[in-house]
């Protein structure tokens, strides 16, 4: 674990922490990630700074992030809480990370002073409205108003704003750059699992790879939509309301939709994207399991997944017919959207696993 077990703790001290960590578990945390670089002083190395908050559904978080020392505004997206840091930094910065540091919090930005110049042009025109109606009567005062608002404009504009630092206790000045460097180069590198990262997936070297490979993952996804059995057991990668199922379904969307048009290295990052949302869809539905359905579904859920692998495996056609319309019945008593129908079921026992068109 990469925190103390109390909050006001966790906030408030620097600890070593996980790149591969999911980004569930981060929530409530800031942290600084790193490339290894094997060098204690390499000022040009990019700090990443990622603050993961609570997001709008309970699957997922937001995550604020930018780098240390910009002077440009934070970024914001909403993801899956199974997405992992290491996962999210080669996305985001086309890199990856095997040093994270938890921090005491973070100073973000304001926003380059670039970003303020609607409000000072909309101040600006304001002032030489007040003098064409105020001239006839104060003139002196009158166009005195634009010149200063001329002078407040390039000051603000050339004036820097405080760049993003990490926030000191005490609500002191923020830490120095250099010392978050020295804090960060004293840290362990991590080498992250190989499991669902996308920098553990090789880019394909061609299109034909990278087709190969997403047509390979639906070919996976088709034989499992038309295994009864685990469709029922790990009915979590069938149910779009699951945050890691419908990743990979708007990622296979996105696929259908733009992968005939796409650059070959734009193709090839997308079919790491395809592969990676479905193995992490997979996983966290069979960690889920039969959990994830309703309390009062779930015995008759066990029963009916009985039944339909007794007719999968069954080479008696009088034992393979009654165990299907056991399983039918049950499951057509449960009404679940996301498991089979008694339709979908006899399909499936008729034919070959389907493949996604």
């Amino acid at each position: 674990m990469i925190y103390l077990k109390d909050y006001d703790n966790r906030r408030r001290i620097w600890h070593a922490g996980r790149p591969d960590l999911r980004l569930g578990e981060a929530e409530g945390l800031a942290l600084i990630l790193a490339e290894h670089t094997g060098t204690r002083t390499d000022r040009d190395q990019d700090l990443h700074v990622v603050e993961v908050l609570p997001g709008s559904d309970d699957d997922e978080v937001l995550v604020r992030y930018g780098d240390l020392g910009e002077r440009r505004g934070p970024r914001e997206v909403e993801l899956p809480k199974s997405r992992r840091l290491d996962d999210f930094a080669t996305k985001t910065w086309g890199e990856g990370v095997t040093r994270a540091l938890v921090t005491p919090g973070v100073r973000w930005a304001k926003g380059h002073p670039v970003q303020r110049i609607a409000l000072l042009a909309t101040l600006f025109a304001t002032a030489l409205l007040a003098a064409f109606l105020l001239g006839d009567f104060l003139t002196p005062v009158a166009w005195f108003l634009p010149q200063a608002a001329a002078v407040y404009a390039a000051f603000s504009l050339l004036r820097p704003g405080a760049p993003t630092a990490i926030h000191r206790e005490g609500n002191k000045k923020p830490y120095k750059d250099g010392e978050v460097r020295m804090r960060v180069a004293e840290l362990p590198v991590t080498e992250p699992d190989d499991t669902l990262a996308i920098g553990a997936v090789p880019a394909p070297a061609d299109r034909r790879t990278a087709l190969e490979r997403v047509e390979a993952t639906k070919a996976e996804y088709g034989a499992l939509l038309t295994d009864l059995a685990y469709r029922i057991e790990n009915s979590a990668l069938f149910d779009p309301a699951v945050g890691q199922t419908r990743e990979f379904a708007l990622l296979l969307a996105r696929w259908d939709d733009e992968h005939r048009r796409l650059p070959a290295d734009e193709l090839g990052t997308l079919s790491r994207e395809v592969q990676v949302a479905f193995d992490a869809a997979r996983a966290h539905a069979e960690v889920l399991a039969i959990a994830h359905l309703p309390e009062s579904a779930r015995e008759d859920a066990s029963r009916a997944a009985k039944a339909a692998r007794l007719a999968q495996e069954s080479t008696v056609d009088g034992e393979r017919t009654a165990a299907l319309e056991r399983a039918n019945e049950i499951l057509a008593t449960l009404a679940l959207y996301y498991l089979p129908t008694p339709g979908e079921a006899r399909k499936a026992l008729g034919g070959p696993a389907r493949e996604l068109e």
